[in-house]
């Protein structure tokens, strides 16, 4: 990829990762030989055991409302003692006093912020946090909405990463990075999709509707065949992709016989014959 001189750190692709998959270190390397810019894992989830650095690539250890709100910002230094490259602050109205006190956690940890928005209605807060903050070096917004896009693309200093699906529409609105699908299929083809908007956005945005219908017909149902009532998705969702991708190894605690991801991958590539040459 050719270097920009526009381009922000944050830029590129950043792969979510269950750290509950007994196949986390592998995968950790796997993302990183297939180009992604880093990898992001959600702190409450990763185990006391597992031990600090060096990781194969950047590292964003993510705190959720919960967490941050159980332990109190004290929890930040766990992410400096695991060696995170950043943390991720999850935007809350109601968490005011403790946000700003986990800014200034990371402060003293010198650990740069990354600020993670799961609800659009929360984009001007976050923008709030950002300008008060020297911590903070980028935003990222889990769904797609052009009006927390555009207020959160106005600091040509922090970077904005998206977690939806709507890559190309989400490029197009300033987001720089991507951190969700299509990437979780493959970074690799997470990478040649964000490289095709700067070059070609409509042709993006043709690959960009045509892998919603995708995910929409095939892999969101396979997901809810997967899990059970009240079980939580995420961590079978992302083995399912990596193992239709064919980038993460099949995981039979998440997959077992239920479902053959080899189908999956016959029909995106009948559907999307463009990424052939990106899934393993």
């Amino acid at each position: 990829m050719v270097d920009r001189p526009d381009e922000h750190p944050l830029d590129g692709v950043w792969v979510p990762l269950d750290p509950a998959s007994p196949g986390l270190a592998r995968a950790l390397t796997a993302a990183a030989d297939l180009g992604a810019t880093g990898a992001t894992l959600p702190l409450a989830r990763l185990a006391p055991t597992v031990s600090p650095g060096p990781w194969p690539l950047p590292l964003r250890l993510d705190l959720d409302g919960p967490t941050l709100r159980a332990t109190g910002p004290a929890v930040i230094e766990r992410a400096r003692a695991l060696e995170a490259d950043l943390v991720g602050l999850q935007v809350r109205k109601g968490d005011d006093r403790l946000l700003r006190d986990g800014l200034m956690a990371a402060e003293r940890q010198d650990l740069e912020v990354v600020l993670c928005v799961s609800d659009p209605a929360e984009a001007p807060f976050a923008a709030a946090l950002a300008d008060g903050s020297d911590q903070v070096v980028g935003l990222s917004l889990a769904s797609y909405d052009e009006d927390a896009l555009n207020l959160l693309s106005s600091r040509d200093d922090l970077g904005l990463l998206s977690g939806a699906p709507e890559f190309a529409s989400a490029y197009r609105r300033g987001a720089g990075g991507m951190e969700g699908f299509p990437a979780t299929l493959s970074p690799a083809a997470g990478g040649w999709l964000l490289e095709l908007c700067r070059t070609d956005v409509e042709v993006a945005l043709d690959l960009e509707r045509r892998l919603l219908r995708f995910l929409e017909g095939h892999l969101r149902p396979a997901v809810r065949r997967l899990t059970g009532p009240g079980e939580d998705a995420w961590p079978a969702q992302l083995a399912l992709h990596g193992a239709v991708g064919g980038w993460l190894d099949r995981d039979p605690g998440r997959l077992g016989g239920a479902l053959e991801p080899e189908g999956l991958r016959a029909r995106l590539l009948e559907e999307i014959p463009e990424l052939a040459h990106l899934l393993a």
